[in-house]
């Protein structure tokens, strides 16, 4: 339940953030405009790749969520938390800009899951089977986060005491 309404909140501050963004960057004149990808097929991958991405990432920040039940302010860890998956997911430079040395770890790490996979596979920088390949790796984070959670929400759980009316 709680992780369906993470992503609920999480998408719909998306959707009315983005939306406006998206219908001005189609009614630019080209070659400024958003187009959308030559093949229908990775298009097609792009909508899965964005829904596991998307669901990644509500399964992370499920697991600092939780951690908010073994600390006292959970504000130190979602502050860091949230610095890393920007570095790591590529929202604040690239992945693609990273030295060729570092980015079998950083693709193989949650984060490049969440942003850097589904805008690989939109603008074509990928294709064919590293498409399958990515998607299975995104596939494998989610769920191993989801069993992580519910392991560790199932644990804190048996540890909340609540007293009151």
């Amino acid at each position: 339940m709680w992780y369906v309404k993470n992503m609920a909140v999480r998408l719909s501050r998306a959707v009315l953030r983005c939306l406006p963004i998206l219908i001005i960057a189609v009614l630019l004149p080209k070659p400024l405009n958003i187009t959308l990808p030559h093949d229908p097929l990775a298009g097609l991958l792009f909508l899965v790749s964005i829904f596991l991405g998307f669901s990644v990432l509500t399964a992370f920040f499920m697991l600092l969520y939780i951690s908010a039940f073994y600390t006292l302010s959970p504000t130190g860890i979602r502050i860091l938390a949230t610095s890393v998956i920007e570095f790591f997911a590529g929202a604040i430079i690239p992945l693609p800009f990273f030295p060729s040395e570092l980015l079998p770890v950083i693709n193989a790490l949650p984060f490049a899951s969440m942003q850097n996979t589904p805008f690989l596979i939109y603008n074509g920088f990928i294709s064919g089977s590293d498409i399958i390949r990515s998607i299975l790796l995104q596939l494998g984070w989610l769920v191993i986060l989801v069993a992580l959670g519910k392991m560790l929400m199932n644990r804190a759980l048996k540890k909340v005491i609540v007293q009151g009316g």
